[in-house]
C-alpha cells in the first residue's frame, strides 16, 4: 500500500521526459519564431484607387459652336465611341435667314467700302455684281456718295468763291496801280515843262508847286494800293492752303472709315463661315476613338448656349496611365519611382493577377472630392503592360476602367508591425482628458 502511493506522487520518469521535451520545442519554435518576426520583413503599402487614362490626361470636350436645343442623345457615359459616331443631334440653330441678314450686312460692308474709294478717288462708285444683287443697298450708297459729294463740292465752292472774289480784288488793284504809274510819269513830264517855264519866268511858281502835290498823292495812294495786293495775295495763299487741307482731311477721313469697315468686314466673314458649317451640321459626332467620360448637359429637351459643352471624351488611341487619389495622411510616403501593384476591377486579381507599375509623378497641390469635399492629392502611374496577365488571353485594360493600386512606401519587420498597436497604447497612454 505505501508503495503505491509512493509511486502515485512520483510519476514515472519517461513522462517527465516527454513533457520536458515539449516544453523545450514550444520553446524553442517560440524562439524561432521571435527570431523570425525580428528579421523577416513585408512591404508597407498604400492602397488607393483611381482610373485608367490616356498618357496626360487629355480629354477632348464636345461642343456646339452655334447652340441649339438637344433632340436626342445616343450614348451615356461609359460607352465605347468610334470616330464619327454621333454622340447628340441638336436643332437647326442657325437658320437661312440668319445666314441671309450676314449676307446683307456683308454686302454693305462692300458697297460702303465702294462708296468710299470711289469719293477718295473723285468718281463715280461701280458697286458691280452687289449691287445687282442687293439693289436697294446700292441705292442708298448711291444717294449718299451723292449727299456727301454735295457737300464737299458746297464746302470747296465756298472758298473757291472767296478766292474768285480775292483774285478779282487784286486784279482791280493791279489795274489801278497801272493807271497810277501812267499819271504818275504824265505829271513828272508836265513838272519838268513848269520847272522850264519857271526858270524862265514864264509862270507863277505855284503851278509848279501844285503839280508836286499831285505827284506825291499819287505815290501815297500808289503804296496803298501796293499794300492792299500784298494782303490780298496772302488771303490767296490762306484761301489755297485752306483748300487743300479740307481736301486732305476728308481723304484722311475716308480711308480711317474704310479701314475701320475692313475689320467689320472680317468679323462679318467669320460670321459667316461659321454659320455655313453650323447650317446642316446638327449632330455632334466624337472627334476620334475613345469613351464617354461624361455628358454634364446632354439632356433631351436642354438648350445649349453657344460654345457649350455637351460630352467630354477620353481618347483611346494613346498610350496609358494610371492616375489614382492619395491620401494626404499617405503622401508624405508616396515618391517618384516606388513600385506599384495595379489591380484591374475588371480582372479578378485572385484569376488573373495584377499589372506592375511605377509612380511617374505627383501632384504638388490638394484637390477636392466634388461630391464630398474631402482633399486629395493625384499620383500619375505608369504600368508596366496594357493587358493582364498573358496578352495571348486579350485581357487589354482600357480607358476608364477602375483600379485599385498598391503602393509599395517601403518595409517593416513583423515584429515592428505586431508591436505597433503596443507603441500606439504606451505613446497615447494616460494622456486622455
Amino acid at each position: 500500500m505505501k508503495k503505491q502511493l509512493i509511486l502515485r506522487a512520483f510519476p514515472d520518469s519517461s513522462q517527465d521526459k516527454a513533457i520536458s521535451r515539449t516544453l523545450i520545442g514550444v520553446a524553442a519554435f517560440v524562439g524561432l519564431l521571435g527570431i523570425w518576426a525580428t528579421f523577416a520583413k513585408v512591404p508597407e503599402v498604400s492602397k488607393t484607387r483611381g482610373e485608367v487614362l490616356p498618357q496626360g490626361g487629355d480629354i477632348h470636350v464636345i461642343q456646339s459652336l452655334s447652340g441649339g436645343k438637344i433632340l436626342q442623345v445616343y450614348v451615356t457615359e461609359g460607352d465605347v465611341v468610334v470616330k464619327g459616331q454621333d454622340i447628340a443631334r441638336l436643332d437647326q440653330s442657325v437658320s437661312e435667314a440668319d445666314i441671309r441678314k450676314l449676307d446683307v450686312k456683308y454686302n454693305d460692308i462692300l458697297m460702303q467700302m465702294e462708296r468710299l474709294r470711289a469719293l477718295e478717288q473723285e468718281r463715280t462708285p461701280d458697286f458691280g455684281a452687289e449691287g445687282k444683287s442687293f439693289p436697294g443697298i446700292a441705292k442708298v450708297q448711291l444717294e449718299l456718295f451723292e449727299s456727301q459729294s454735295e457737300l464737299k463740292s458746297a464746302k470747296l465752292k465756298e472758298i473757291d468763291d472767296e478766292a474768285v472774289s480775292k483774285q478779282a480784288e487784286l486784279d482791280s488793284a493791279g489795274k489801278q496801280l497801272g493807271f497810277i504809274d501812267e499819271q504818275v510819269q504824265i505829271i513828272y513830264r508836265e513838272e519838268q515843262m513848269l520847272e522850264t517855264a519857271v526858270d524862265k519866268g514864264l509862270i507863277p511858281k505855284r503851278q509848279l508847286l501844285e503839280k508836286q502835290e499831285a505827284v506825291s498823292a499819287l505815290k501815297k495812294e500808289r503804296e496803298e494800293v501796293v499794300g492792299r495786293q500784298e494782303t490780298l495775295q496772302k488771303e490767296m495763299l490762306t484761301l489755297q492752303t485752306q483748300r487743300r487741307s479740307m481736301e486732305q482731311d476728308l481723304r484722311t477721313e475716308y480711308r480711317t472709315n474704310r479701314a475701320e469697315l475692313v475689320e467689320q468686314l472680317r468679323e462679318v466673314e467669320e460670321e459667316l463661315a461659321q454659320a455655313h458649317s453650323a447650317l446642316g451640321q446638327n449632330a455632334l459626332q466624337a472627334p476620334e476613338d475613345g469613351i464617354i467620360k461624361s455628358l454634364p448637359n446632354a439632356k433631351v429637351g436642354a438648350v445649349i448656349q453657344p460654345g457649350g459643352v455637351v460630352a467630354e471624351l477620353v481618347p483611346s488611341n494613346q498610350p496609358l496611365n494610371v492616375e489614382v487619389r492619395v491620401s494626404p495622411r499617405d503622401i508624405g510616403f508616396i515618391a517618384v519611382g516606388q513600385q506599384v501593384l495595379i489591380k484591374i476591377d475588371a480582372y479578378d486579381y485572385s484569376r488573373f493577377g495584377a499589372i506592375q507599375g511605377e509612380v511617374e509623378r505627383v501632384s504638388p497641390a490638394t484637390f477636392k472630392d466634388e461630391r464630398t469635399g474631402e482633399p486629395y492629392f493625384k499620383a500619375h502611374i505608369q504600368p508596366v503592360s496594357e493587358y493582364v496577365g498573358d496578352e495571348a488571353r486579350d485581357r487589354r485594360i482600357k480607358v476608364g476602367m477602375t483600379v485599385e493600386a498598391d503602393i509599395t512606401t517601403g518595409h517593416k519587420t513583423i515584429l515592428q508591425y505586431l508591436l505597433k498597436p503596443v507603441y500606439t497604447t504606451v505613446d497615447t497612454a494616460l494622456t486622455e482628458r
